[in-house]
Formats: C-alpha cells, sequence, structure tokens
C-alpha cells in the first residue's frame, strides 16, 4: 500500500467525526519541507508506524552490491511522497538519475521532495518535469509523457508507484474520462503511460517496467473473482471500493502478464515487466481503506478507529516498503512476470525476496493469487485477457494516440 495519491476530502472525517491522521489531510500539500529535511521522522509523526528497519542499511551496501545505475534514466510515479519517495531516494543512492512527476497543484511537493533526495544523495540528478501527471486524466498522461519523451533517447526504469485507496463505503468516482477513478488511477493511467512511453524503453539497452500491487489482490472472500468481468465498477449495486482497489490490484498483476505476452511476440526482449509488492506499509492510504470497515465490516466507532491505528502501527515503515519495487529494478537477471515481496512472515514486513505465487504461505492465498500461473489457480482460463482488453476499452481513442508511439501489436491475443 503507498502514499502517492490525494485521499478525498469526502474521507477527512470518517470515523465518528473523528479527523484522520495528519498525513491523511497534508497528502494533497506533502510532507517534505525542504531540502535536507528528515522525511522519516516527518512520515511518523504524521502517520504513525515503526521507524525505517532495512532502508538505512539497505541505502548503505546496495550501490556497492547491485550494478550501478551510473548514465540511467529511472521514472517513478508518485515519487514525491510515502513509498515512491524512498524509491526514488534509493535509486538516486545507486547511481540512476531519477525524474519525478508532479501531480498538478503539488509542484512544490515534487520539489521539495527532489531537494530532499539531492540532499541525502550528493551529486544526485533529479529531475521534475515542467508538465505534471494527473493519473486521473488521460489527457494529463498524454502530455507528460510526450515531454518526457522529447528531452530523454531511453528510459531504464518506468516504476509504476502511484496509486489511491478505498473504503467500502464510499461512493463510486468517475474521472474526467468518465471511468472509475481508482481503477484508472492506479492500473488504467498506468498503462496508458508504458504504452506511451515504449519508444524510451525500446530506447534503452535494457529496461524494466514495475507495477506495484498489493497483498489486497488476494482475494481470499473469492468476492474480486466474480467481478473480474467488469474492472469500470459500472454495477452500483455491487460496487465497493476497497473491492475496487483490490481488483486494481489484480489488473495490475494481469497487464504486466499482458505486455509481457506481446512483448515476448514482437521479439522484444530488452523490456522486461515485473511486480512489486510493499507489505504492510504505514502510510495515509491505510486510512483511506478504513481497514476495519472495509475488511471487517464494523460499524464506524472509537473501537474500529483504534483498531485501524492498531493496523497501521503494526506496518512497516514505507521506506522499508520501498524495498521490493526497488530490488526489483537493481536485482540481475530479472525475468518477465518475476514478483518481489518482503520476506518475513506473510510477506508483510521484511528484508525483500523474489517471491513465487504459487508457493504461498497459505495454499488459499496461492490459489487467488493471479501471479499464479499454474493449475492451482482459481482463476478462470482467459481472466488475463479479459481484464486486458477492458483495460483497452477504458483507454479507448486514447489508445490511437498511443500506439502511434509503437509498433508493438498491444491489442491482439499473443499466439499460444
Amino acid at each position: 500500500v503507498m502514499l502517492g495519491c490525494i485521499p478525498r476530502a469526502s474521507v477527512a472525517a470518517r470515523e465518528m467525526g473523528e479527523p484522520l491522521p495528519a498525513a491523511a489531510a497534508k497528502a494533497g500539500r506533502g510532507l517534505v519541507s525542504g531540502p535536507g529535511a528528515d522525511y522519516d521522522q516527518q512520515l511518523i509523526a504524521a502517520c504513525g508506524g515503526p521507524v525505517p528497519k532495512f532502508f538505512p542499511k539497505c541505502f548503505e551496501a546496495w550501490p556497492a552490491q547491485h550494478e550501478s545505475g551510473n548514465g540511467k534514466v529511472a521514472l517513478v510515479t508518485g515519487g514525491a511522497a510515502g513509498i515512491g519517495f524512498y524509491v526514488a531516494k534509493l535509486l538516486a543512492r545507486c547511481g540512476y538519475q531519477v525524474i519525478l512527476p508532479a501531480r498538478p497543484g503539488a509542484e512544490a511537493e515534487a520539489a521539495e521532495a527532489a531537494g530532499a533526495i539531492a540532499g541525502a544523495v550528493p551529486g544526485a540528478l533529479v529531475r521534475v518535469p515542467d508538465t505534471p501527471l494527473d493519473l486521473a486524466s488521460f489527457k494529463s498522461v498524454r502530455a507528460f509523457a510526450r515531454e518526457v519523451r522529447g528531452g530523454l533517447a531511453g528510459l531504464d526504469l518506468l516504476c509504476l508507484n502511484a496509486g489511491r485507496g478505498g473504503s467500502a463505503e464510499d461512493a463510486r468516482e468517475e474521472t474526467e474520462d468518465g471511468h472509475e477513478a481508482i481503477m484508472q488511477v492506479n492500473t488504467v493511467s498506468h498503462v496508458l503511460l508504458t504504452l506511451e512511453l515504449l519508444p524510451l524503453l525500446r530506447g534503452a539497452p535494457e529496461a524494466r517496467v514495475v507495477f506495484q500491487s498489493s497483498e489486497a489482490r488476494l482475494d481470499r472472500s473469492r468476492r474480486i473473482l466474480g467481478k473480474a468481468r467488469d474492472i469500470d465498477g459500472t454495477d452500483a449495486q455491487a460496487f465497493n471500493a476497497f473491492d475496487q482497489y483490490r481488483l486494481s490490484k489484480v489488473a495490475g498483476c494481469f497487464a504486466m502478464q499482458a505486455l509481457n505476452a506481446r512483448l515476448r511476440q514482437a521479439g522484444d526482449s530488452r523490456i522486461r515487466v515485473c511486480v512489486a509488492d510493499p507489505g504492510l506499509a504505514a502510510t495515509a492510504i491505510n486510512f483511506q481503506h478504513n481497514l476495519m470497515r472495509s475488511m471487517f465490516k464494523l460499524p464506524n466507532s472509537p473501537l474500529t478507529s483504534w483498531g485501524n491505528r492498531w493496523a497501521h502501527a503494526s506496518g512497516q515503515h514505507a521506506a522499508d516498503g520501498a524495498l521490493p519495487m526497488v530490488l526489483a529494478c537493481v536485482t540481475p537477471n530479472l525475468h518477465p512476470n518475476d514478483w518481489f515481496r518482503p520476506g518475513g512472515p506473510k510477506g508483510r514486513a521484511g528484508l525483500p525476496i523474489k517471491g513465487d505465487p504459487a508457493g504461498h504461505a497459505s495454499h488459499v492465498d496461492s490459489q487467488v493469487d493471479p501471479l499464479n500461473t499454474t493449475c492451482s489457480s482459481l482463476w478462470p482460463a482467459g481472466s488475463q485477457e479479459l481484464v486486458w482488453t477492458q483495460i483497452l476499452a477504458c483507454i479507448g481513442k486514447d489508445l490511437v494516440e498511443a500506439l502511434a508511439c509503437t509498433t508493438v501489436d498491444i491489442s491482439a491475443a499473443p499466439a499460444v
């Protein structure tokens, strides 16, 4: 889970009139307050949760343990806050030039984040494009990608980290493009951005695209399995914003698989798409979810509020939640569809490792993981193509301009 998108005003006083923690209230303007700011402590003060446990050692050790990113370029969506900030910070530490998109109206947030990274990593090259990126607008995605394409010859890393959450009691919201907001922000616009930037990815000697996923994709209740035919959440009777968040993470996994299949069919082995889980990270999105209400159907009350805070405090710091995505970026011998997660119990905390989707600690989790492509999966055959087709349908006319940037046929199903 991640802080990279703004909590909606409608959730500002969800629990018996009690305001959300400062992180949720401040997310629209960011937490970083100038170069050299101690973002770790600011995040803890605003969100609660533990101090970074693993990130400081990785920050010191990984540049020597992994191939240098010198001369390479990484773009991190949602990189001005939360998990994305630490992804960008560690990539800069490993030598990458980092591009941080700014959200419209939050340009100062991105500039301050860039300054804080530069203060922590002497000599770091961190750039904030003039054109902001609003994932709730296909027009904005195209304009942002156009500027990035105009300023680079190649892009080595594309980290699709930004996201927003939702609670079971939240109403369905539509973007200016007429699509359900959670799905568009978390997945559909990230697919469009990837297609728009394919020329740059192909311009790199070897490129990686990393989707940020979540344990929330594991459909232990079997509710999400039945919603894959309607990723836009058009059924008003069945709509549940927390389920929609979970479905968006399923859709990201299927998009990863579909992109890899089409790149492979096009004979392009230099671009590999993979996925990472941050574990249970203490960021503002947990309060957007209203976890006790959404997961356990508890009524809003002081007890629910306490439970939300307890679950939040049980997580790991956002810095530690960034490590699986960074490992996906720097690990040698990456394979298409690889999955990286925290290595602790149930994958919720710990140093990052490469995971096995068919080998979850719980057999049920393995069965319902869309990353599991073995015969033990409960996802019906054709689910990947079903979801991919809907993603392309959402992009619609914007797909035409995106396809003009690439020779990869992303519409047709790959040969088996």
